[in-house]
């Protein structure tokens, strides 16, 4: 599939992707940028009585939401039909990065807010999405899998190095604010085998 280019705010964003792996990539690059901004943040936060985010944090904080924002569509074109080929390898791959993808945007809309946890109030939905993300892996790990390199094996120890839906169900569990969503990511993450580092 031929990919077309926008250019903006300094960076390339891809109207659609290739592959689940130019996808993950662009996404890598986009979660580490928000990473930093809320490292930034809150060093200098520390180091100053001002409590503001300064006029760059917030250049920063705006150029990264708006390509997470180009990200998601681009996302949204290669799920459709007539986007990337929708083998069971690519269907996973796309459910986790969408997890992911709910992760950055979320982490990126709180990490300037000075209201603390209830900062994550507002966003309820998207971690309910992360919940329905994880029970449709579970589904095609436990139900739909079997005989493909994704069937279980409780012979085998499940460890992945590699990104997985362990981090975004934590992450559900340590900072939504709806207890009933909390509580449904604490059952799933112990009742899996799986292991990420």
């Amino acid at each position: 599939m031929p990919q077309a280019l926008i250019v903006d705010r300094n960076q390339v964003q891809p109207v659609s992707f290739v592959s689940t792996s130019h996808a993950r990539k662009c996404l890598d690059r986009l979660i580490g940028e928000a990473t930093s901004l809320t490292e930034r943040y809150h060093s200098e936060r520390a180091g100053s009585s001002i409590s503001l985010p300064t006029p760059e944090i917030l250049e920063q904080s705006s150029r990264i939401q708006y390509n997470l924002a180009a990200w998601f569509r681009a996302y949204e074109a290669s799920s459709s039909p007539s986007g990337i080929k929708r083998d069971i390898e690519s269907v996973m791959g796309f459910k986790i990065l969408h997890s992911y993808y709910l992760v950055a945007r979320i982490t990126l809309a709180t990490c300037l807010r000075l209201d603390g946890e209830m900062a994550y109030d507002s966003h309820t939905q998207d971690f309910r999405a992360i919940m329905l993300n994880s029970w449709q892996l579970g589904e095609i790990v436990f139900k739909d899998a079997p005989g493909t390199k994704f069937a279980h094996d409780p012979s085998v120890p499940p460890i992945v190095a590699d990104m997985g839906w362990i981090t975004p169900l934590y992450f559900t569990a340590i900072k939504c604010r709806e207890r009933e969503v909390r509580l449904e990511a604490i059952r799933f993450l112990s009742h899996g085998d799986c292991k990420e580092g």
